[in-house]
């Protein structure tokens, strides 16, 4: 059975939120302020879990940042704040949904099958032998290990499936859509910053272990890697 932990401070949204799920089939655990959700993720093993920002104790962009630095599961924020610089900080934080309240119940669920599944579509692919190489730039699909030059870099899921798809073939020009369908399992919103949000922060990822560029947008399109042998 999948395994649900609602961090969440508001108790009517909590119930509902644990009723309508358990219904659907997951066992949910209900955490009511940032440091018991803290404390139920280190003690318990849970599927997925979806986070309240505004909490009492520990925030939840603070419980993100810890949840991040253990594991890779499925984080869907759900928070009032719609202002688009605070989901851009929530997203790079590594959160892989961002839901404003008050949301439709049936539009979450949805959220949560295709966060499920991309997660589990990633695990499987731990079991490939593959290993994608462009320049110095790895990916080992068996250890989901990224680095250059024997340099690891720390990427969150989405950012590694992107990059991943970018390596699969160097010198395509890969859209918006085959991107973000590819990364998030979803279908793609024209107006969706989540794409641009992650390749931007990707970019900065890489910078950080290489002083050459990347990733190049080509405009009216979407994005491909960039070849220094080309250009010499």
């Amino acid at each position: 059975m999948v395994s649900i932990l609602v961090v969440e401070d508001d108790t009517q949204i909590s119930k509902m939120l644990v009723e309508a799920l358990t219904i659907e089939g997951y066992s949910v655990t209900p955490a009511y302020s940032g440091s018991e959700g803290q404390l139920l993720f280190e003690q318990s093993s849970f599927d997925l879990i979806l986070l309240d920002l505004m909490l009492p104790g520990l925030s939840g962009l603070d419980l993100l940042k810890i949840i991040r630095r253990e594991k890779s599961i499925p984080v869907i924020v759900i928070s009032a704040k719609e202002q688009v610089d605070d989901k851009v900080e929530i997203l790079q934080a590594g959160a892989d949904d961002y839901l404003v309240k008050p949301f439709d119940l049936k539009e979450l669920k949805a959220r949560i099958q295709v966060c499920l599944k991309r997660y589990q579509t990633s695990l499987e692919e731990k079991t490939s032998n593959k290993r994608l190489n462009f320049e110095g730039l790895m990916i080992d699909l068996e250890t989901q290990t990224i680095n250059y030059q024997g340099q690891e870099l720390n990427l969150t899921p989405q950012e590694r499936r992107i990059l991943e798809l970018l390596l699969s073939q160097p010198k395509k020009v890969f859209s918006k859509l085959e991107i973000y369908e590819y990364a998030w399992g979803a279908n793609y919103l024209a107006d969706d910053k989540t794409l641009t949000v992650h390749v931007s922060n990707l970019r900065k990822k890489l910078d950080q272990i290489s002083k050459r560029p990347w990733i190049e947008t080509v405009w009216g399109i979407g994005f491909r890697l960039i070849s220094l042998k080309n250009k010499k």
